[in-house]
């Protein structure tokens, strides 16, 4: 007859599981006193809106105005994205929702922050934040 050997012992899968939950921990905490490192902050840098997501390409948070559809704005961020790589840093001019966007880096506090406006009304706009 065959005698059944566990793999591992119950020591070491509860010092696997003891380590496991340590280490998240020590995620949670280093997650939540160190802003920016790796999560979005929720505060929006200039003018007041609601967090629509995070733009897959750049990882930034994307914020849209009480006139603007999240979808929209997640679509304007994500041809910023595309079309930053080429603008060198000056006004990038994208195309979304049916609109024409004017997007430029603004002077946040403490970071910068994009914001783009659609260029036929103010009312509509876009940023994204680290």
């Amino acid at each position: 007859m065959h005698s059944f050997r566990p793999v591992h012992s119950f020591r070491s899968v509860h010092s696997f599981r003891s380590a496991a939950v340590a280490g998240l921990l020590g995620v949670a905490v280093v997650g939540s006193s160190a802003p920016g490192a790796g999560s979005v902050d929720r505060t929006p840098p200039a003018t007041s809106g609601r967090v629509c997501g995070t733009d897959s390409a750049s990882g930034l948070g994307v914020w849209a105005g009480h006139a603007t559809l999240c979808a929209t704005a997640l679509d304007v961020a994500g041809g910023y994205t595309r079309l930053a790589r080429n603008a060198g840093g000056s006004v990038v001019t994208v195309r979304a929702a049916g609109a024409v966007w004017t997007c430029r880096e603004q002077k946040g506090d403490p970071n910068p922050f994009l914001k783009c406006v659609d260029t036929a009304d103010s009312g509509q706009w876009v940023e994204l934040t680290s």
